[in-house]
């Protein structure tokens, strides 16, 4: 599960890389996607009893899967209000859940 994690990890930080230094715009699917991914190993990582940071994997875990499902929802017509996110955020949020994969992937204690 520790080189899942980290793999995760760095995959995400590849995919929040990549279009900042770029600017172009383009990934956006793929980072909702990765997002709502990210957020979700995030989460389930959390669940780990050896884990040693599961406050800010939790909170950094929901805020990438409502940041990254929100336009989906939008589009499908769950939610009527619109909220305007933009991509640098998004970028950031799947940075940070990179971020957090990996140094929970080092920090993990194995009972």
């Amino acid at each position: 599960m520790r080189i899942i994690s980290l793999v995760t990890g760095l995959i995400l930080l590849i995919f929040g890389t990549i279009p900042i230094l770029n600017n172009l715009g383009i990934i956006s699917l793929a980072i909702q996607i990765g997002l709502i991914f990210g957020g979700l190993y995030l989460l389930i990582y959390a669940a780990n009893p050896g884990l040693l940071s599961k406050r800010p994997s939790i909170i950094i875990g929901l805020v990438a899967i409502v940041l990254g499902a929100f336009p989906f929802l939008k589009t499908f017509n769950v939610i009527t209000f619109d909220l305007t996110i933009p991509l640098i955020v998004l970028n950031i949020i799947l940075i940070l859940t990179g971020v957090f994969l990996i140094v929970d992937g080092f920090r993990i204690r194995y009972y």
